[in-house]
Formats: C-alpha cells, sequence, structure tokens
C-alpha cells in the first residue's frame, strides 16, 4: 500500500524542479481498483447497448417477416435468419443486465454472474452453428428485403451488421474478463481461479458454436451422436498406421473418439466420412510418450472375463426390452442357472411370459463368453487398421499420436502393440 506523490511541475522547461506536491497521496491500491471499477463500467455499459441492440432487431425487422410482399423464400425463415436471438433477448434483459448491475461494487465477484448462468450461456454455440445458414440465406434473398426497412428507420446500420453482434459480445466477455484478471491481485486466489474458469467458460461456447457445425457434416456415421455426450473439441491429425499416413479430422465426445475423413466441398463446408470411433471408456491415454514431449497415447483396456458377460447381458436386456415393445411378450427377465462350467462355456437362459396366457414363450440366447482380446476390436473395424505384433501374446493395443514440430496441427498417430 505505497504511498505515491504527484510532482506538479509548471510550464516551460521540464527540468525544473517541482513547486508543489498533490496535496492528496494516492495509494497503488486504489489506482488498481480505479482501473477494475473501469472495466466493470464498460462491461455495464456496454451490455446496456448490446440489450438495446438486440431489442431494436426484434422490434423493427421481426414484424417483416409477416408482411405480405415477403419474398416466397424467405416464409416461414424467420429461426434461421434471427436464430435464437429472441430468447437471447430475454435473457440478458430479464436476467443477466441486471445481475451485472448489482455487481457494479464488487467487479472481482462477477464471475458468478458467468458461472450461475452456464446452460444459457450454451445458447451463444446454438447462435454460432445458426449463422452461415443466416448469413447465407440473407446474402442469396434478404439483403434487398431488408434494405428497404433499413432506409425507412434511417439506420447507418444494416441487418447483418445487427446479427453479429451475439458473436462480437461473446468475444467481449472474453476480452473483458482477462482484463480483470490481469488487475486481479495474486492474494485474492478465489476471485482469480472463479474470473479463469468464466473466462474458459465464455471461449467454450465461443469455439463449441463451429464443433457443433462440424459435427453437424459428419456423413455415414453408424453411431449416435447424441447419446455421447458433450462435444469437447475437434481438430485435425496426421494418423500414421505402420509406414501409412493418413490425414484424419477427429472428434473427442465425452463418450467417444471419432476419426474421419475430410472432404471439400465446392463452396461450402467441408464434410467428414466417418472412418472409426471408439468409446472413452473402453480406452486408456497416456499424455506424453517419447523425448519430444509432442507424443501421447491411446490405447485398449484390458477387460476381465467378468466385465464381458455383465456387457452381453445388459446389451441383450435392451434387445429383449425391444422385442417386448413390439408386442412380442413382457416383463423379460434373465434365468441364470448354477453352473460348474467355465465362464467361456456358460449360457444365459431369457425367458418371455406371455401377458395374460398361462403358456410361456421361452427364448434361449446361448451367448459364449470367451476372454476378451483387444486386438478383436480392431478386427472389426470398417477399416482394419496394420497391427505389428512385438510379442506372441501381447496384452493389448495401443495407438501413438505424435504432435510433430513442423506443422502445428499435424499429428502422427501410429498403431502398434505395448506390452
Amino acid at each position: 500500500n505505497r504511498l505515491i506523490n504527484i510532482h506538479v511541475f509548471g510550464t516551460g522547461d521540464s527540468t525544473q524542479q517541482p513547486f508543489s506536491y498533490w496535496p492528496y497521496p494516492i495509494s497503488v491500491s486504489s489506482l488498481l481498483n480505479s482501473k477494475v471499477q473501469h472495466i466493470m463500467a464498460e462491461m455495464i455499459s456496454t451490455e446496456r447497448e448490446y440489450v438495446r441492440s438486440l431489442s431494436y432487431v426484434i422490434e423493427h425487422y421481426f414484424p417483416e417477416m409477416e408482411r405480405l410482399d415477403l419474398p416466397q423464400d424467405l416464409w416461414g425463415k424467420r429461426s434461421i435468419i434471427f436464430g435464437n436471438m429472441e430468447k437471447l433477448c430475454n435473457f440478458h434483459c430479464q436476467y443477466f443486465l441486471k445481475e451485472l448491475e448489482a455487481s457494479a461494487h464488487s467487479p472481482l465477484s462477477i464471475s458468478s454472474c458467468f458461472l450461475r448462468h452456464e446452460d444459457q450461456f450454451g445458447m451463444y454455440a446454438l447462435y454460432s452453428k445458426n449463422k452461415p445458414q443466416s448469413d447465407a440465406l440473407l446474402t442469396s434473398h434478404g439483403n434487398g428485403f431488408f434494405k428497404n426497412k433499413q432506409l425507412e428507420l434511417g439506420d447507418k446500420m444494416d441487418l447483418a451488421s445487427y446479427l453479429l453482434k451475439p458473436i462480437q459480445r461473446m468475444s467481449k466477455y472474453a476480452l473483458l474478463l482477462k482484463d480483470l484478471i490481469k488487475e486481479c491481485g495474486q492474494s485474492q486466489e478465489q476471485e482469480l481461479s472463479d474470473l479463469r474458469t468464466a473466462e474458459e467458460m465464455v471461449k467454450f461456447q465461443l469455439r463449441h458454436g463451429n464443433d457443433l457445425l462440424a459435427m453437424d457434416a459428419i456423413r455415414g456415421c453408424d453411431v449416435n451422436l447424441k447419446e455421447q455426450g458433450q462435444l469437447r473439441c475437434q481438430d485435425e491429425f496426421i494418423v500414421w498406421c505402420g509406414r501409412r499416413k493418413y490425414l484424419r479430422h477427429v472428434f473427442l465426445f465425452e463418450d467417444l473418439i471419432l476419426f474421419s475423413k475430410s472432404k471439400k466441398i465446392e463452396g461450402g463446408y467441408d464434410l467428414y466420412i466417418y472412418k472409426q470411433s471408439y468409446k472413452t471408456a473402453e480406452i486408456g491415454m497416456t499424455e506424453s510418450v517419447g523425448d519430444s514431449g509432442l507424443r501421447f497415447e491411446i490405447w485398449f483396456r484390458r477387460r476381465n472375463s467378468g466385465e464381458i458377460l455383465w456387457r452381453q447381458a445388459l446389451r441383450n436386456r435392451v434387445r429383449l426390452k425391444e422385442m417386448v415393445s413390439m408386442g412380442i411378450g413382457s416383463k423379460p427377465f434373465m434365468d441364470i442357472k448354477p453352473s460348474d462350467a467355465a465362464i467361456s462355456d456358460r449360457a444365459i437362459d431369457y425367458i418371455m411370459k406371455g401377458s395374460g396366457d398361462t403358456t410361456s414363450q421361452h427364448l434361449r440366447a446361448h451367448l459364449p463368453c470367451s476372454p476378451f482380446n483387444p486386438l478383436d476390436v480392431l478386427f472389426q473395424l470398417k477399416y482394419p487398421l496394420k497391427v505389428y505384433f512385438y510379442t506372441h501374446t501381447p496384452p493389448g493395443s495401443s495407438y501413438v499420436l505424435t504432435q510433430c514440430p513442423v506443422w502445428r496441427k499435424e499429428v502422427v498417430w501410429t498403431c502398434v502393440c505395448s506390452r
């Protein structure tokens, strides 16, 4: 809490001695607080302007979609042109702006405003995902139509500029939070941690819109991607299988890692042709392999026979439920009989009792449970990989991915068997 005396010099020669001192010493902490308050004031003032802009579009441009002379190609396309802007406006007007204003006197606690509404900020990813469709529709059919409304309003900004504001606003949040982090003292550990978490959340939503757009471009996939958890990231890699290399676009979900091949489309966005995928629960990862520090390894876990038995039972339980829903029977249950046989020779009886009937329909599914061979996963792929054996009985398979220093996004994926 040092004190700073401000020396006031007279006009003329700047080398002359000061003839007076500022009568009120200023502390370093008060200067820092002044910067923080300035950042907070900017966030609140720009938030008010942002809400006004969203309300302006809803008030003046939304009714244009109801006009009788609306171009036929724009009929029923309001949600494509404007996305979820109305929901964004309601959220900011009714909740977020008020909470920012309430935090004006405690700027470093502003992170709670962001983290409390993490789900609502997810709407920005959906808005970003829709933006290319909106731009294409405006360019092809809407610019001329909405230009007349702009001239009528006497506005210097066109509709396309207003539709860009939600994207710009998220970028502005990231910058302002970064500025607050710079001014936050190291002694304020909790506030600093919360601000960094809020900044990461905003940055994630900014890029997640592009991730969702890429996810929609996956073709030929036999996996329900909506059931694989949130898409965490996606990027391109160079994959090495033995001595052969391939360019692959990799998608990392919470429950799945998916490999695809990029396909360039003239005048549009890339498509991604599905190649293979692996459940994250069935693989492990070594974060750093080799001396370069640019490699990481993905490997298959070795599962025991008991785990295989449970997985097979659960999988067939789902199949039986589907049969029940088709009217074949009701209330399936498993008849597991004691046996001295090896687990690989056992079978499970599934019994279906007919509803309102004295007769029973017995469906017996013989499920041989052989010990798990991790290489089976490789041989069952649509596009088998080359596997080089370093032992006669390898306990598992691993995939080494190497970040090449030549190209920032280049990764080498080598398929080997690890001991």
